[in-house]
C-alpha cells in the first residue's frame, strides 16, 4: 500500500501553477518514479475527475494502468479496523 494518496488538486494545481509540464518536467517524472516505488498513488475516482482535453488529461490517460490510479476500498475503515473496534 502506498504511503501517500494524491487528490486531483495535486495534479491540477501543479499543471496550472509552478510545475507546468512544459516548465518543470522533472516533477512529473518524479511522480512516475514515486509511483513505481509504491510510495504514492491516486484513486481511480481522481482519474475519472480529470478528464477532457489538454496536456494534463493526456498525461493522466497515459498512466491509467501504470499503478498510479488504484481502486478505493468499499469500506474506508478496512485499514483502520484494528485501531477502531466496533462497539
Amino acid at each position: 500500500m502506498p504511503d501517500y494518496i494524491l487528490d486531483a488538486n495535486v495534479f491540477i494545481q501543479a499543471q496550472n501553477g509552478p510545475y507546468n509540464m512544459d516548465v518543470f518536467p522533472a516533477f512529473w517524472e518524479w511522480i512516475d518514479q514515486q509511483t513505481q516505488a509504491d510510495i504514492i498513488a491516486s484513486s481511480t475516482l481522481v482519474f475519472d475527475e480529470i478528464q477532457g482535453e489538454g496536456p494534463l488529461q493526456d498525461w493522466i490517460k497515459s498512466r491509467k494502468k501504470s499503478g498510479l490510479f488504484i481502486t478505493p476500498s468499499k469500506s474506508p475503515r478496512n485499514g483502520m479496523a484494528p485501531y477502531f473496534p466496533l462497539m
